[in-house]
């Protein structure tokens, strides 16, 4: 039997029963993520069920579980490796601690488990009945001391509810960059569940966790998936294969919801025009042109810009932009649910739907295609048939008009890992408006009182990935910058503190920052992009370079704070994400154009500061 509320919490004495934050550090930079768990009855898988614009958020009713009538909100925001979470809980079992966790699966992204889940068919969903849905705990949310998946039964130590089933939870904890790389793939579940209701965890049945817990303790009460929220960007279609349709429009990201608007002219009047967002995963999809068609590239030389003729551009279809109904692939050749354009050619298309975590990640490096030409101006689609599909004409698959989607406001995170056991890593922020770039890093166990070269890399058309000890090829034990390319790319942009920032300062040490005698340093400094750069900069990678053979592996954080230990190497360091942010990015004042510089900031680490 167990009723063990946290030490100094009485059972019952107000609906906050959780301590306060820690540690409060928010800003713009702040990645902001929500968790959502409802349900009449008990566990949810909760998910957005409409469309947000940029800084809001929210959730959905899910199926529920376990009868026990637990639903929470929470928010979880991560500025670098701080992780803030808020929990308001409600339903559940009154004066009794609930244990509750972030669970991430090691592959793929954390969802909700479903009465199915109940392997054994006793009707009730246990936590290791879960796992396979959720993953297992990464991060114990107590609300005192140790929060690693070693406190995940430290009942003592998470919150209590009031005697009407409510708490409150707030903290703030510092995990590691590789942990908070991975939170925007996981689930907040709630445990504890008091089956009997008779005021303290008890039973025959034993928790599936430790047999010296009963069921009731650490059984699921609500489980909510951790949505991040949005990003928006442009796109611009030009005609294809001669047909005069051209539009623009916007792609937003908020969560799992994608909002498209389209606003489409010139196209083949009073017919209906199939359109879908086309991606080729890790790289960045464009448009086709008319040397698609030449027998040399592999086209049939017909003078027409096939859809297979065009895939190896802008990649496979992701999302069909129906007008109703499904919007998979399977809906690619819907025509009847696709928009029709008016006598003049035009129509506009507003729609939002649900997308995968992994096309919300990558949707950036998409393209819109268009289709439906009207080639023999008969009014109608006729003619041969299509490559895809030979009940339909060929001309109401041709593509009309192809746009690439480019970010236009966004912030995006770097975390960079160990390379050459130099015991460096560093973490950053990358935020974007317009082809204003802004890039801050906090870097740490470097050569002690030395400059260290930093630059973006990128190849256009590629993702950036970070070199792991694979890439040594002459098996000295070092991977060099020059091996390290076809991992990341070559220079793109010097990060100096002042002065020129192009690929030509790549060397120039004295204008690179120089770390303190702890081997950490700061670095901001905001430059303005071509507009190529600045629509592929998701794709780059951050690397710092200078290592000696006595730099030291860092083994504690900020000296303000107890922080993570260095990240376990071989991680994949340095690749630049959506941070799908709160808040639209405000634009900076102050543009600094590379090789005049307006605004920078790079300076040692304040011991007396915040960190």
């Amino acid at each position: 039997m167990i009723n063990l509320p946290p030490p100094g919490l009485r059972p019952g004495r107000s609906s906050r029963t959780s301590t306060p934050i820690e540690r409060s550090r928010t800003s713009h930079r702040a990645r902001r993520l929500v968790a959502a768990g409802f349900g009449a009855f008990g566990l949810v898988a909760g998910s957005l069920a409409m469309a947000m614009p940029a800084g809001a958020s929210g959730a959905a009713p899910g199926a529920t579980l376990n009868d026990s009538g637990a639903n929470f909100e929470s928010s979880i925001a991560v500025d670098g490796n701080d992780v803030t979470i808020t929990i308001d809980a409600y339903g559940v079992a009154p004066n009794l601690p609930h244990a509750q966790h972030i669970h991430i699966p090691a592959e793929g992204t954390a969802v909700c488990p479903t009465p199915a889940s109940d392997t054994n068919d006793d009707g009730v969903v246990t936590t290791l009945e879960g796992v396979p849905s959720y993953g297992g705990v990464q991060l114990s949310l107590t609300t005192s001391g140790d929060t690693t998946p070693a406190s995940a039964l430290a009942v003592d130590r998470f919150p209590v509810a009031d005697a009407n089933g409510h708490y409150e939870y707030q903290r703030t904890i510092t995990v590691s960059p590789e942990l908070a790389q991975r939170i925007a793939h996981g689930a907040v579940v709630v445990h504890g569940v008091d089956f009997d209701s008779s005021g303290t965890y008890d039973g025959t049945a034993k928790s599936s966790l430790d047999p010296n817990l009963p069921l009731e303790a650490t059984v699921p009460a609500a489980c909510g998936e951790i949505q991040t929220q949005s990003f928006q960007a442009s796109v611009t279609g030009a005609s294809v294969n001669s047909s005069g349709t051209t539009f623009d429009g916007v792609v937003q990201v908020d969560g799992k919801m994608a909002t498209v608007t389209l606003n489409v002219q010139g196209a083949a009047a009073n017919l209906p025009h199939a359109q879908h967002i086309h991606l080729a995963p890790g790289t960045k999809s464009t448009c086709p042109d008319p040397s698609d068609d030449l027998v040399a590239n592999g086209g049939n030389g017909d003078g027409l810009i096939q859809v297979l003729e065009a895939a190896d551009k802008y990649g496979g279809i992701q999302a069909s932009l129906t007008t109703t109904g499904d919007t998979s692939p399977s809906s690619a050749l819907a025509v009847s649910r696709f928009p029709t354009a008016s006598g003049g050619g035009s129509y506009t298309y507003v729609r939002s739907f649900e997308v995968t975590p992994e096309l919300a990640d990558q949707i950036a490096n998409g393209a819109v295609v268009v289709h439906g030409v009207d080639v023999d101006a008969s009014n109608a689609y006729d003619g041969v048939p299509s490559q895809l599909d030979a009940t339909l004409p060929q001309e109401a698959t041709l593509p009309a008009a192809c746009g690439q989607i480019t970010a236009t406001s966004f912030t995006a995170s770097a975390v960079g890992t160990s390379l050459n056991d130099s015991g460096s890593w560093f973490d950053s922020a990358i935020s974007l408006d317009g082809n204003e770039l802004t890039v801050q890093i906090h870097a740490y166990g470097m050569a002690p009182e030395l400059p260290h070269a930093q630059h973006l890399h990128l190849e256009f058309g590629t993702t950036s990935r970070c070199p792991t000890a694979a890439d040594d090829t002459n098996a000295d034990g070092i991977v060099t910058t020059v091996e390290g390319v076809p991992a990341y790319g070559s220079v793109k942009l010097s990060l100096t503190t002042s002065g020129d920032s192009s690929p030509s300062s790549a060397l120039a040490v004295d204008r690179f920052p120089v770390a303190d005698a702890n081997g950490e340093y700061v670095y901001e400094r905001t430059f303005t992009l071509d507009p190529q750069f600045a629509a592929n900069v998701t794709n780059a990678a951050v690397v710092l370079h200078g290592v000696t053979s006595t730099t030291a592996v860092r083994t504690t954080d900020r000296p303000s704070a107890p922080g993570p230990e260095p990240p376990a190497r071989g991680h994949r360091p340095g690749r630049l994400r959506h941070r799908l942010a709160a808040e639209r990015l405000h634009r900076r004042s102050a543009v600094e154009d590379p090789g005049h510089p307006q605004r920078h900031r790079h300076h040692h680490h304040d011991p007396g500061g915040s960190g």
